[in-house]
């Protein structure tokens, strides 16, 4: 019997974390201090491209769908692990390699790559680590 779990995959937020190059770290600015307002406030600003995130469709495709259409149901869920054993250095990841290697998936599950990049975030090579599906292994996923 499998115990259910919730795994959080996110990177934290924070005002000196590693951010694609060209755009801004998170900012956190104090608005409301208990010792003068009475409460604690703060403002937080950040590019929609920052630590951990989801590329809507529209994203890459011009009238493809904004993030606030998909429903919330679909980020979360039973999942399956592909977990790769090449040192990633910005390669492709073909549809024929996932159709070789990938777990048979039930409708609805999601596929976790685990691709041994998370290792280099913070470190200046990072991005240039960072592998990539290909246009037919993305498609391949989501039919």
């Amino acid at each position: 019997m499998c115990k259910e779990e919730v795994v959080d995959l996110t990177w934290p937020i924070e005002s000196s974390m590693m951010v694609y190059p060209g755009l801004t770290r998170p900012v956190f600015q104090w608005v409301g201090r208990y010792n003068s307002e009475g409460y604690n406030s703060t403002r937080f600003s950040m590019e929609a491209h920052t630590g951990t995130h989801i590329d809507a469709p529209l994203h890459f495709i011009p009238d493809g769908a904004p993030i606030d259409s998909i429903p919330l149901d679909r980020f979360y869920g039973v999942a399956k692990l592909l977990r790769f054993d090449v040192e990633p250095r910005g390669q492709q990841i073909s549809c024929e390699e996932l159709k070789k290697r990938c777990p048979a998936l039930e409708g609805g599950e999601i596929l976790i790559l685990d691709t041994g990049v998370h290792r280099y975030f913070g470190k200046s090579d990072f991005f240039s680590r960072y592998p990539i599906l290909t246009i037919e292994a993305a498609r391949w996923l989501v039919e």
